[in-house]
């Protein structure tokens, strides 16, 4: 999931889905993830939310060992497609409400239709 403010100032949370290792920390300062293998819609307010304010909270989910990490920082999209993050900070979080599950994958992301906002 991630985690970005609107230009009024409101959070978004957007889905982002991938298969085991498009997340990837090439040192303790950046994450990437690579949107060539990743799930998102294209139209997500997330992508004009960065334009506006790079703030990016990010929670990586591994859904069959329960495992979570949440990261905080500054986003940028390089070249290659991915969506590089500056690390602020990272920490753990407690998996307790996290119920162990073990995915399929959709064969196609076209069924994925984002519903209006709600305030």
């Amino acid at each position: 999931m991630l985690a970005s403010i609107d230009p009024g100032g409101a959070p978004w949370a957007s889905p982002l889905l991938g298969p085991a290792g498009f997340v990837q920390a090439p040192d303790l300062g950046r994450l990437r993830l690579d949107l060539r293998v990743a799930a998102s819609y294209p139209e997500d307010p997330l992508w004009r939310n960065l334009e506006s304010d790079p703030r990016l909270g990010v929670l990586l989910i591994e859904l069959a060992t329960r495992r979570r990490l949440r990261v905080n920082g500054r986003a940028s999209i390089i070249p290659e497609r991915v969506l590089e993050v500056a690390v602020d900070e990272a920490y753990p979080n407690c998996p307790q409400y996290i119920q162990r599950r073990h995915p399929t994958p959709a064969s196609k992301l076209a069924d994925f239709v984002p519903a209006p906002a709600r305030r």
